[in-house]
């Protein structure tokens, strides 16, 4: 793996050059978007005679201000992913300078509805793709679009009363991903001139019910790294305060005209374990039906006392890079606290690249 990063323009998706990043830079892809945090080096722009670039150094400097450009990585001509830049920090003495950001997913709650979200019987999908297009595309510098929305189709009908400026797009976003319908990302991709990365489009990409995909490589942990294997670190805990039994979920209302819906698994009971119960709080649901279909989804999350499995991989040991939603067979060797070993199908919900380290860290999910 060889990254690289260059920083492109928000609005148009040109690339506009390449940084250096230093080794302890970080940038994190997940389902519902990940942190960036990364330097940038900055005597990597001296003039002919040795001394610094002072105009060079202007210029990177602008060009990683806030709110106007993303970080784009690569590896040869595959994209590993892409973070706006929100923030940076001069430090007087440094020789870099330290910028944090987001991936496209965390965008939208940074715009408040400028319109009216009044929906009924309307599916699911089309309110996501309304709300989603208004976050990324409208009032931009010269009505740039900068992120294309498809309309998928949930499926599932829904109702919506959110008068003009009185949410977030992402609380209506996540008003609908409550429904446990579909997953979605902002996907990145690039045109190249060989290795160099010329234009960006981003796209939103859905999947019922989670984004998911077979990924062709195996994940082994053995007992010995040096001996083979592609896992270097593997660890999963096991929490009994995730499960829930019960789910009650509370809706719109005051007293003893607040909505309220329930959701039940007796299945954990009945083999021996003690019951465990959750509120959920969704103060702004009238409808009866979607305070349940949210309340049902909330018991379905609660049934996995596992949490997400940390892993640390070593790429030069794989075919193809991870990604997000790709679906590994995971094999792991007998060891004292798995003294039988173990075997898994799990999906990659998070990857946390580290800018010229072969190996990336993980966070999986078995699945069936």
């Amino acid at each position: 793996m060889d990254l690289r990063a260059w920083l492109v323009e928000a609005t148009t998706g040109d690339v506009v050059t390449r940084v250096t990043l230093t080794r302890n830079s970080r940038a994190t892809s997940m389902i519902g978007g990940g942190p960036l945090q990364a330097e940038v080096i900055l005597p990597e722009y001296r003039s002919a005679s040795g001394g610094r670039d002072a105009a060079a150094v202007e210029t990177i400097l602008s060009l990683v201000t806030g709110g106007r450009h993303t970080l784009l990585l690569t590896d040869g001509t595959d994209v590993v992913g892409e973070w706006l830049m929100w923030a940076h920090e001069r430090d007087h003495d440094a020789l870099t300078v330290p910028i944090s950001g987001f991936e496209w997913e965390q965008y939208p709650q940074y715009r408040s509805n400028h319109q009216n979200f009044r929906y009924k019987n309307t599916d699911a999908g089309k309110i996501h793709r309304d709300a989603l297009f208004d976050a990324f595309n409208t009032f931009q510098p010269g009505s740039a679009q900068m992120v294309v929305t498809p309309t998928p189709s949930f499926g599932k009908t829904m109702e919506m009363n959110t008068p003009v400026r009185t949410a977030y797009y992402s609380d209506i976003l996540e008003d609908i991903d409550a429904l446990g319908i579909a997953e979605w990302r902002v996907i990145s991709t690039a045109t190249f001139s060989g290795n160099v990365p010329q234009k960006v489009t981003r796209t939103v990409t859905y999947q019922k019910s989670v984004i998911s995909s077979s990924h062709p490589d195996r994940l082994v942990k053995t007992a010995d790294t040096r001996l083979g294997g592609n896992i270097i670190k593997f660890v999963r805990s096991h929490d009994y305060s995730r499960l829930i039994q019960s789910a009650f979920g509370w809706g719109a209302g005051k007293g003893g005209k607040q909505r309220f819906a329930m959701s039940q698994e007796f299945g954990w009971t009945a083999r021996g374990y003690i019951a465990t119960t959750r509120n959920f709080r969704f103060q702004g649901e009238y409808k009866n039906a979607q305070l349940q279909s949210k309340t049902d989804a909330a018991l379905a999350s609660g049934q996995d006392p596992w949490e997400t499995t940390q892993a640390t991989l070593d790429t030069r040991r794989m075919g193809t890079l991870p990604r997000i939603g790709g679906v590994h067979d995971v094999v792991v060797q007998p060891s004292w606290t798995y003294p039988s070993g173990g075997s898994w199908r799990m999906r990659v919900g998070q990857i946390t690249w580290t800018y010229g380290s072969p190996f990336v860290g993980v966070e999986m999910e078995e699945v069936a």
